[in-house]
């Protein structure tokens, strides 16, 4: 059997070499990584969803999946009438069914629904 023999610089070389992967790494998953917020107030929901959206101030439990340049998934609790003007005040069609318990709304970017004082919607990027 062959003895492997290595020198000081040899062992060197890889640390940096495993040293550039890591940094590489960190450097692409916070840039292009997804963003998840649970149980958030809606400040720092905002803050991390950088414009992508806007959720009202008096949301409670918001929860966000976010990946930069292509999709966000908001849940959040919300009492009905501010839900109703939330939608008033972006424009966005807002669908009630028959009892009025639950509420369908287009945004320009995607979709969602309003059920017993909970919102959940997806939007995509364009």
């Amino acid at each position: 059997m062959a003895k492997l023999r290595y020198s000081v610089r040899d062992l060197l070389l890889a640390l940096t070499l495993i040293a550039i992967c890591l940094a590489a790494a960190t450097w692409f998953a916070r840039t292009f990584g997804t963003v998840a917020i649970a149980d958030a107030t809606a400040e720092t929901a905002n803050r991390a969803l950088k414009g992508f959206t806007t959720i009202p101030s008096d949301a409670t439990n918001v929860n966000v999946r976010y990946t930069p340049g292509a999709s966000a998934t908001v849940k959040f609790n919300l009492p009905r009438t501010e839900f109703l003007e939330w939608c008033e005040s972006n424009k966005w069609n807002v669908v009630p069914d028959k009892g009025g318990s639950r509420f369908e709304f287009v945004t320009p970017r995607g979709s969602g629904s309003w059920y017993h004082g909970k919102v959940w919607f997806v939007l995509f990027s364009d």
